[in-house]
């Protein structure tokens, strides 16, 4: 009985610290949009788009798994969060659109266009990156909650 309830503390723990990295991880993704912006490196949007995806499917997988536990209310937060994903994903795939555009000759002749581009781009990636993060982190602290409740009731 004690080991169980070190590993449940210890899986309590790191499901913390994880929310953490999240955030850490939420500013150097802004970070690294505001130097893509002048790289322009499109293949960043298309990794990202793609792992927003995945992470929605998980979302809606465990939603559906909390259905069949009959946690309705729970399996309801956990779609919620699916659609902040998925938004995400939604806006890395234009985010990459544009940049595309940008890489178009006719918009390197005009600065204002390309400037306008640039700061569109740069305001999509940040907020893709705020709605996945904020998403990821309710995720966790869900999962942490439902963590709690399954093992005391056990």
């Amino acid at each position: 009985m004690k080991t169980k309830s070190i590993f449940d503390n210890l899986l309590v723990s790191i499901l913390s610290v994880l929310r953490w990295l999240v955030w850490i991880a939420i500013g150097a993704n802004i970070f690294i949009e505001i130097a893509e912006a002048y790289l322009q490196k499109n293949v960043y949007h298309l990794a990202l788009s793609a792992i927003f995806f995945l992470l929605a499917n998980i979302q809606i997988g465990i939603s559906r798994l909390l259905i069949s536990m009959n946690d309705e209310e729970m399996s309801k937060c956990f779609f919620y969060l699916s659609i902040f994903m998925l938004c995400a994903g939604i806006i890395e795939v234009i985010d990459l659109g544009i940049d595309r555009i940008l890489l178009a000759s006719a918009v390197q002749q005009s600065i204002y266009l390309k400037k306008l581009l640039s700061t569109t781009e740069f305001l999509l990636g940040t907020i893709s990156t705020i709605l996945a993060g904020y998403s990821l982190d309710q995720f966790i602290l869900f999962i942490r909650r439902k963590f709690v409740k399954l093992s005391f009731t056990v």
